[in-house]
């Protein structure tokens, strides 16, 4: 908790510095392991941020596996990188959910799949962009598919989304309660 007041100059001078340092004393709390990553992130420091997304991925932290797979696919671990990277959407990440469609689109550790990457567009534009459901079917002509390809978007999409349990995203920049640290 002082690492998040020091980060953000809640009561106390900013002192990202120090955040870090307290937030390096926490290995088990995924939030704290998630604001190293991101802080190696902006220092260019790709190894050490992959070293940190991959302590708060463990610990289930769905944004810790956003980072991890963002960085694996940069890495060119392509295949990993998109098996985590689903694993993120899949928790209701929004930088995830939109990553899947250029990982169907390209095919990065994947088969490439148009209908994939339209399906998971529709649900990016759902849910992210707030259109609805009819508005994003109807507008992934610009996939230019086949008539299969967009049926199989439009069953994906709709599977997805009715089995979908919305996840509520972790604050990053709130204090740690009782109940946050228990859960982990």
């Amino acid at each position: 908790n002082l690492g998040v007041l020091l980060l953000h100059g809640r009561g106390v001078a900013q002192d990202i510095a120090k955040a870090m340092e307290y937030f390096g004393e926490a290995p088990r709390i995924a939030p704290a392991m998630v604001q190293l990553a991101r802080y190696a992130l902006q220092e260019g420091k790709g190894n050490t941020a992959l070293h940190f997304a991959e302590k708060a991925a463990r610990l289930h932290d769905p944004m810790g596996m956003y980072l991890q797979a963002r960085l694996l696919l940069e890495k060119g671990e392509e295949r990993q990188g998109a098996m985590i990277m689903r694993r993120a959407a899949t928790a209701d990440v929004p930088d995830a959910i939109t990553s899947m469609v250029v990982v169907y689109e390209k095919g990065l550790g994947v088969t490439k799949d148009a209908g994939l990457a339209a399906g998971w567009w529709i649900v990016d534009q759902v849910l992210i962009q707030g259109h609805t459901l009819e508005e994003s079917e109807a507008a992934i002509e610009r996939f230019n598919l086949s008539k299969a390809d967009k049926n199989q978007a439009i069953r994906f999409a709709r599977k997805w989304l009715l089995k979908r349990v919305a996840a509520q995203q972790f604050d990053y920049t709130k204090t740690l309660n009782f109940l946050d640290v228990r859960r982990i």
